[in-house]
């Protein structure tokens, strides 16, 4: 705080050191003339500070105030005294006479306790420290202690003589420089009354400093001085004044930014800077510019005044600094700080001058204002013309004097309201029938109040009178029956605008601004109009047209502030219409506008100035009160209308109740759609039906009332048989999915006719109904039953109708979706059930099978071990164990099958076979087996059926599984017989016999796992485990198989259909190409692909990009839904089991978009789960396609390239 550093080698002059820190600490005590340091012991001696005599120091070894110092010493702690002449600590004290009354000191203690000795403040007439100086004074004995410690320690340790603050006999040398500080001192005087003089001066503050600095520059001969000032915002520095070498105020040190640059810095961290070796500091901004102006030292002062920081002072000089001049430095600092504090205070309080004198002068009322003893102070024209006594003449006068007033019957004297309010210092008013006399003798009424004006702190510095002439009040006084309510309402408006005058006067609620100059720059602006603006103090200096970027150039606010500036004349809107930007972009805002022009000293127009009030709220209440008016004439008339609504909407929610009850009870869908008709009708309509789509979409009746109504409907018009009545209405809305109103039934019937439809009969009979509705019941957006609701002639249906059966169509969806539910859940527990049964069938007769050619295989090892056989009998015996082994290998491997496709492990090696080859290979054993059951076997192949592109060991199991299958349920003498043939797009292989045949019943179950159509010990031979591998062996190949049997006793016929990219013919291979290869079919596609393991991700896409598509890669579900709405890609790949949320839920998401935003994307599922259960369960989650983990690459390209419809050579399979 105090400056004070280490003393360096060799030591410096104590007592320039501490004159220099008593300095600093007594320009932080106002009320002190004297600032002193006593010590005690071996450095005994005191050296005291005069502000009166800057420079001048009193060193002396007795302290002025040893008596008082003795005091402290023996205290140990801080001791003040306002006066001690009359302190009454003081009175049983024996002390000297003291020559000074105000004393405040603080014991200087070092590490051990000693005290060294007294800092104190003192002066002859009575002073005090406030808690604040006191601090100050605290922490300078804390740093003075140590620093006085360290100055011991370092003359102890160079064996120097004890330390010297005291007068001593002086050797030659330091007379030489006792004179050189007495010149300085001299010097320093008389620069400080020059600056004094420069800072007074009535100028401008930038003349004023440019005045202090040229007298600095010239007396204390540097090479450069410079003052900059802080703008209102504290963030930038202005250059103010520039003295020496430059004198230039603008360039690039014209502003800095606080923080930057040396200068910035100083200003940020509000702390000197002093650097006696400019040269050769690295810290030195521009040093080449120091060497070459001889710059040899730099000081940097803040300028701060109570802890605010209003700018920076520097000084460059040629040579270093002395101390002496070090202190008139920071003397001048302080001086220069006051004096920018005081002119800045100075400009704002005559701007606020200016502001109130413009009020004041523009209101229509009249206005005196007193001091606290009532003494006038001013009177604006209104006051004066009521009064007959001027400002000048008024000054200094007792209010009475000026402002006599009376009551008007009586003539008596009336009490003035600025006494009382001086009295209470509240706000009062005249009684009734008061006048005032004029200075010539006329008398006038008046109308009037007081208000006292109060300090922030709170004395009362005097009283506000404002009053008007009320002589036309008077005079209409005959009038005041038919006028009271105007008169009332022109009080109320008085007593708004007296108030808003007296809070304007206190406040300034009224948004106030000022701009200079043709361009109008912003000056100045309060609170309110930066509200206004929504902007902040960083408008201040920008032209208006800048800040206000949003109103168009031609707007004709601009050519106003131009009008004004050049007439001087002034302009009033009281409805301003401005549209600014605000916090939800731009906003329209109504204002009172008065803006009126400003001159300067030479009478011409400098600048403008308004007053501005924000009256949007003022404007749109009014409008809100017309469209209010509107409202209230239109509420008479919507009553009525709200009663028939609220009877017609008991109605109808009775009326859904009744619906709601009727689908709720019962999950038999005839029952629930014969209570919805019998509750429509005839409460809601003349007639009701339910129909529902059948097979082919053909159209049934399911539910009627009254009965036999939809006799009368034209959907029952005749019609032959294979004819859809499409142009009917039910029809017509099972075909669109969209809701059908009509007003004329039969017209409507009609005129489908008329456009040429085939559908409708030659003749229909007559129809009693003529109003209709018609509403599709839906299942996920598929039509499943229509709803018909009609009416007879002259009984139209209203828009509220069709709402309400809009409500009961999507209710009876739910009600049939959960009938349609329930039957599943019953179907489901009839197939567990029979799963079940068929579970232990199998087992049984796995338990059977197993044992039988076992029992074999054993009971011929146990003969041939134990008996001699002959070689004929040992083939014969190895002969059939063989045969039985093998059987149980084919029993084992239909297990392992059962495994395999159960696990999803089941995997096709796929090569190019001709039809004719693969066919043979496959029916040579057949033809054994049909050969020993004397079954004759009839094979038929087109010969242009081609090459297949197939696992040759699959395919030739299905053909063995079929073949033998009907072998083995063919008696002899029956026919087998097997076709190949290419039919369109797909190779068809039909097995069929003339067999036993199968029942219709157990047509359905054929292909499934341990079914068979003999139960118990009445079973054929084997596991019933071939037909449910030959299904999918099939599907795997993305073929189907079918059965079919026109019943026991008729035989059986196995159909196999392959698709196009299984089955090629060998005239389809481009010459160049051979069957197997995969090209790059999916150029171009974008494919979202979501896998939680980032290894299987990164296979995926890695297959997906080689075929050419461009791939979105995604590890949750959350991570794909996002870039699903982001990129749309044309295909969706995702894993199924997946942490937190699984691929059906992505797909659940997708699927509830609409379709133009991606919902009816296509999407394949990846599963390592194979069953058929969970194929459904992917194909009813909403997947388009299915593939089994791990994933075969041609297998995948191909599915996504199937889905798109994306061409696909012919050598390519599945």
């Amino acid at each position: 705080m105090l400056g004070l550093v280490h003393p360096p080698q060799p030591l410096s002059p104590v007592q320039e050191t501490l004159l220099r820190a008593l300095a600093l600490l007594n320009g932080r005590a106002r009320c002190f003339r004297f600032t002193a340091l006593h010590l005690f012991g071996r450095a005994r001696g005191s050296t005291v500070f005069d502000r009166a005599h800057v420079g001048a120091p009193l060193s002396t070894e007795a302290s002025p105030t040893a008596a008082l110092d003795a005091l402290v010493r023996r205290a140990g702690k801080a001791w003040s005294t306002e006066d001690a002449s009359v302190d009454p600590r003081l009175a049983r004290q024996t002390l000297p006479a003291l020559t000074h009354r105000a004393y405040a000191g603080v014991p200087l203690r070092d590490d051990a306790g000693t005290t060294l000795g007294v800092l104190c403040h003192f002066d002859e007439g009575p002073a005090r420290l406030d808690e604040g100086e006191h601090e100050v004074l605290t922490d300078a004995a804390r740093e003075l202690a140590a620093w006085l410690s360290t100055l011991s320690i370092s003359e102890r340790a160079l064996g120097s003589p004890q330390t010297d603050v005291g007068p001593r006999a002086q050797p030659e040398d330091e007379r030489a420089r006792s004179d050189r500080l007495e010149r300085e001192h001299s010097l320093l005087l008389s620069l400080d009354a020059a600056v004094s003089r420069a800072l007074v001066a009535r100028v401008p503050l930038r003349e004023s400093l440019q005045r202090a600095l040229d007298v600095l520059v010239q007396k204390l001969d540097v090479a450069l001085a410079r003052i900059w000032t802080l703008n209102d915002a504290g963030d930038v520095l202005v250059l103010q004044a520039s003295a020496g070498q430059s004198t230039r105020t603008d360039g690039a040190h014209a502003q800095v930014l606080v923080g930057m640059s040396e200068i910035g810095e100083i200003a940020a961290s509000r702390t000197p800077r002093l650097r006696n070796q400019v040269t050769g500091d690295p810290a030195t901004s521009g040093p080449d510019w120091a060497l070459d102006e001889g710059a040899g030292a730099f000081a940097g002062y803040p300028l701060i005044v109570d802890e605010g920081l209003v700018g920076v002072f520097t000084v460059v000089a040629r040579a270093p600094f002395s101390s002496a001049t070090l202190l008139a430095l920071d003397t001048l600092s302080a001086s220069f700080a006051q004096a920018i504090e005081r002119r800045q205070i100075y400009e704002r309080l005559r701007l606020r001058e200016r502001w109130l004198s413009t009020t004041l002068t523009s209101i229509g009322d009249a206005v005196i204002t007193t001091d606290e003893y009532g003494l006038v102070t001013y009177l604006n024209p209104v006051a004066s013309a009521l009064t007959g006594w001027s400002t000048e003449e008024a000054k200094g006068h007792l209010l009475d004097e000026i402002f006599a007033i009376f009551n008007e019957h009586s003539g008596v004297p009336a009490e003035s309201p600025v006494n009382k309010a001086l009295r209470e210092g509240r706000i009062v008013g005249l009684a009734s029938h008061t006048v005032l006399r004029h200075r010539d003798g006329r008398l006038t009424a008046i109308e009037d109040s007081a208000a006292a004006i109060h300090m922030p702190d709170g004395p009362l510095t005097g009283v506000v009178l404002v009053f008007r002439d009320a002589t036309a009040a008077r005079e209409a006084s005959a009038e005041r029956d038919r006028l009271l309510a105007r008169e009332q309402k022109a009080r109320r408006e008085a007593d708004y605008h007296r108030d808003t005058v007296a809070a304007l006067i206190e406040a300034a609620p009224i948004a106030f601004t000022t701009w200079k100059g043709p361009q109008h720059v912003y000056e100045t602006a309060n609170d309110l109009s930066l509200q206004y603006l929504r902007r902040g103090r960083e408008i201040i200096g920008k032209p208006f047209a800048e800040v206000v970027p949003e109103l168009p150039p031609d707007h004709p606010i601009f050519g106003r502030f131009d009008e004004v500036y050049r007439t001087g004349k002034p302009y009033l809107d009281p409805e301003l219409h401005l549209t600014l930007s605000g916090e939800d972009g731009l906003q329209e805002r109504v204002y009172a506008f008065h803006l009126i022009a400003t001159r300067g000293m030479g009478g011409h127009v400098d600048g403008l100035m308004a007053c501005i009030v924000d009256t949007t709220a003022v404007v749109r209440a009014r409008e809100e009160i017309s469209r209010e008016r509107d409202r209230a004439s239109a509420l008479a008339a919507q009553e009525m209308r709200i009663r028939a609504f609220a009877e017609e909407a008991r109605d109808r929610n009775e009326f859904l109740l009744g619906v709601a009850r009727a689908l709720g009870e019962g999950l038999e869908r005839d029952t629930i759609l014969q209570r919805l008709v019998d509750t429509i009708a005839p409460r809601r309509a003349d007639a009701a039906s339910v129909w529902i789509l059948g097979p082919q979409r053909a159209l049934s009746c399911a539910a009627c009332a009254p009965p036999g109504a939809h006799l009368f409907a034209p959907e029952e018009a005749p019609a032959s048989p294979g004819r859809r009545a499409t142009s009917l209405p039910v029809q017509h809305v099972a075909d669109t999915g969209r809701a059908l109103v009509l007003d004329d039934i039969p017209e409507w019937a009609w005129s489908r006719a008329a456009e040429g439809s085939p559908d409708l009969p030659d003749a229909t009979p007559p129809l009693d109904f003529q109003h209709g509705i018609y509403l599709p019941i839906q299942r996920r957006k598929e039509v499943f039953a229509v709803l018909a609701v009609t009416n007879r002639s002259g009984r139209p249906f209203a828009e509220a109708d069709l709402t309400i059966f809009k409500a009961v169509a999507r209710h009876t969806a739910l009600a049939l979706d959960n009938a349609r539910l329930y039957g599943e859940t019953l179907r489901l527990r009839k197939a567990a059930e029979h799963a079940t049964l068929a579970k232990d069938q199998f087992l049984a007769g796995v338990s059977h099978d197993l044992r039988n050619p076992l029992g074999t295989i054993l009971g011929w090892t146990d003969l041939l071990r134990r008996k001699a056989y002959d070689a004929a009998q040992v083939a014969k015996g190895l002969d059939v164990i063989e045969r039985n082994a093998k059987a149980q290998v084919q029993l084992i491997e239909d297990l392992l099958d059962v495994s395999r496709i159960t696990s999803g492990k089941m995997k096709l090696e796929l090569s190019t076979q001709d039809v004719h080859e693969a066919l043979d290979t496959a029916l040579d054993a057949a033809r054994l087996a049909a050969g020993a059951r004397r079954v004759n076997l009839a094979v038929s192949v087109e010969p242009d059926v081609g090459a297949i592109a197939v696992d040759p060991d699959r395919f030739r199991q299905v053909v063995w599984n079929l073949v033998s299958n009907a072998v083995k349920f063919t008696p002899a003498g029956g026919t087998v017989r097997v076709s190949a043939r290419r039919e369109t797009s797909h190779l068809v292989l039909v097995v069929a016999d003339t067999g036993r045949g199968i029942a219709a019943e157990f047509l359905p179950h054929v292909f499934g796992r341990f079914e068979q159509a003999e139960p118990g010990t009445q079973r054929a031979s084997g596991l019933g485990l071939g037909l449910a591998i030959v299904r999918h062996i099939v599907e795997l190949h993305g073929g189907t198989v079918q059965v079919e049997s026109e019943g026991e006793g008729k035989g059986t016929r196995f159909t196999v259909r392959l698709p196009i990219r299984a089955a090629i013919r060998p005239s389809d291979l481009a010459p160049d190409e051979g069957p197997g290869q995969v090209p790059c079919l999916l150029g171009g596609v974008r494919v979202l692909a979501v896998d939680d393991d980032p290894d299987a991700r990164e296979v995926v896409t890695a297959i997906l990009q080689r075929a050419g598509a461009t791939v979105i890669a995604a590890g949750s579900v959350a991570e794909a839904f996002t870039s699903f709405r982001r990129e749309r890609p044309a295909v969706i790949v995702s894993d199924i089991g997946m942490p937190h949320e699984d691929g059906s839920s992505l797909l659940r998401q997708v699927r509830a978009l609409p379709e133009p935003q991606g919902g009816r994307v296509p999407a394949v599922a990846l599963t390592a789960l194979a069953h058929a259960k969970d194929r459904v369960d992917v194909l009813s989650a909403g997947f388009s396609s299915h593939v089994a983990k791990p994933v075969e690459a041609e297998e995948l390209v191909l599915v996504i390239a199937s889905l798109l419809g994306l061409p696909i050579p012919g050598d390519v399979a599945h």
